[in-house]
């Protein structure tokens, strides 16, 4: 069983070196990393290249040209049967693998999915921490918290590119309506920082991209439900 993990990074300097150890440090031998440079200004290139590991491929965009076309350019180089997806100022929680992996031998899924921890960043003011509230621990559907076989991912297609937030909200949508197989756990997957500068917090546009994340995933379920009753009443008409 091989895994795959993709990691965006843009002026990830500061992080990217943390993130990466607490991936390798539970990947087997023949797993991999994938990092896309999104086209930083800092010194993020060199700080992936400090560190000397065969599994870490480092792929590099020349402009900043969003979190869903790095992702994409590393979907064309993955082969791992599962792939991860991680932010570079985010961390795996240490246990992961053991409790994903106890996940994918009974139940053999398409996605997995568990909870997420969140942590305020050592460099957030006191003052600062108390505009972010979040609950400590939240089952959610997030990009660090969620596996997806690569054979699903090869039928869903590309992240789309024209959404500045709700990405990967919008890719898992789609995944939903080729009715995959579908395991969730209450461990703990992954440790989100929150430090201010992320991407959630600071996308101006967010709003009309969710707004239209949302309409497509109600036009996607109305579709689903659409075929259900088809194939209903064709069956009963047959029999």
């Amino acid at each position: 069983m091989k895994h795959s993990v993709i990691i965006p990074a843009y002026n990830a300097a500061a992080y990217i070196e943390q993130c990466l150890g607490s991936v390798l440090s539970q990947l087997g031998p023949n797993d991999e990393i994938v990092v896309v440079d999104n086209g930083s200004t800092d010194t993020t290139v060199q700080v992936v290249r400090k560190v000397r590991d065969a599994r870490v491929q480092l792929l590099s965009q020349l402009s900043n040209s969003g979190i869903a076309a790095a992702r994409n350019r590393a979907l064309a180089v993955v082969s791992g049967d599962y792939v991860h997806f991680l932010d570079h100022d985010d961390l795996w929680a240490s246990d992961r693998m053991t409790a994903l992996s106890s996940v994918i031998e009974v139940q053999q899924p398409d996605i997995v999915s568990g909870w997420v921890e969140h942590f305020y960043c050592p460099t957030l003011k006191p003052t600062q921490t108390s505009q972010y509230y979040l609950p400590s621990k939240q089952a959610a559907s997030l990009p660090g918290s969620v596996v997806l076989r690569l054979e699903l991912i090869k039928q869903i297609g590309l992240f789309d590119t024209s959404l500045s937030s709700g990405e990967f909200i919008d890719y898992l949508s789609r995944a939903m309506a080729l009715q995959p197989r579908w395991a969730k756990t209450d461990r703990v997957f992954y440790l989100r920082r929150i430090h201010g500068a992320n991407h959630t917090l600071t996308d101006t546009t967010f709003e009309n991209s969710y707004i239209k994340v949302i309409r497509r995933h109600l036009a996607r379920t109305h579709a689903l439900k659409r075929r259900e009753d088809q194939n209903h009443f064709s069956r009963i008409h047959e029999s």
